[in-house]
């Protein structure tokens, strides 16, 4: 009777070991996880910023090109002998505001979906870090419940 409870006793501890070994070896593999989202968090928050200047940058020339605009109307209105030369200038000036207006739409396309990455980055480290908390509690109950 002794050595069948010795053994069942032995059986549990080792069940016991191994349990806490593949826990062991799951928290190390979320923990580098969390550690590979925080610096792809990292990139994207740089990517952001970088995305951010360049949209500041292009809306400075979407002014630019508007101040322009109204610039070459007024000089149309006061030199009339030269409105078909400033028409085709405008002309020219209109297709780069409206690819400009594209390149802003698309990078703003590119910012958002950034974002969503950045977002989605953050919920994921947070379900880690949830899902570590979880272990820990698991281990620690296993511990305990000795």
């Amino acid at each position: 009777m002794n050595i069948y409870l010795f053994r069942e006793k032995v059986q549990f501890l080792t069940n016991f070991i191994f349990r806490v070994n593949d826990l062991m070896k799951l928290t190390k593999k979320l923990a580098a996880e969390r550690d590979t989202l925080f610096k792809e968090a990292g990139k994207l928050r740089t990517t952001v910023s970088v995305l951010k200047e360049k949209r500041a940058l292009q809306a400075e020339r979407k002014i630019m090109f508007q101040q322009l605009i109204k610039f070459s109307m007024d000089e149309g209105a006061a030199q009339k002998e030269a409105i078909a030369r400033e028409t085709a200038r405008k002309e020219a000036i209109l297709i780069g505001i409206e690819e400009a207006t594209k390149v802003l739409e698309t990078k703003d396309d590119e910012l958002l979906q950034m974002r969503n990455k950045v977002v989605n980055g953050q919920q994921k480290i947070e379900d880690l870090e949830k899902n570590i908390k979880d272990q820990k509690v698991i281990k620690y109950n296993i511990l305990n419940s000795k």
